[in-house]
């Protein structure tokens, strides 16, 4: 079922109580069964109780739908995406960003 995904403004930070992540960029990728929308990022744990640490990771938003479909309220554009719910199409995903990018994990919204 496809959704509005609103993209991130690249270098914006979001904080919370144990620390906080950056988007970098937002990729697109090509694959066989369409064009996934893949944000790269890295996350910090640096105010938590119990540690810190962090990693860079890979959101994979979806495979594209339409691109640029209009912008929110308050001015930010969103795109129009289909989940990746198929196994097979997220081992094949993450053979790609395996293959282009560093990171230290890969998520599916």
């Amino acid at each position: 079922m496809p959704y509005i995904y609103v993209h991130s403004e690249e270098g914006s930070e979001t904080t919370s109580i144990a620390g906080r992540y950056v988007i970098e960029k937002e990729s697109e990728m090509e694959t066989e069964f369409g064009t996934a929308l893949v944000a790269f990022g890295f996350a910090v744990v640096d105010t938590s109780c119990c540690g810190s640490g962090g990693c860079r990771f890979a959101q994979v938003a979806g495979l594209i739908v339409e691109r640029n479909a209009g912008t929110t309220e308050d001015g930010r554009p969103y795109s129009i995406l289909e989940r990746v719910r198929d196994e097979p199409q997220q081992r094949r995903i993450r053979e790609i960003i395996d293959a282009s990018e560093c990171h230290c994990q890969i998520n599916f919204l």
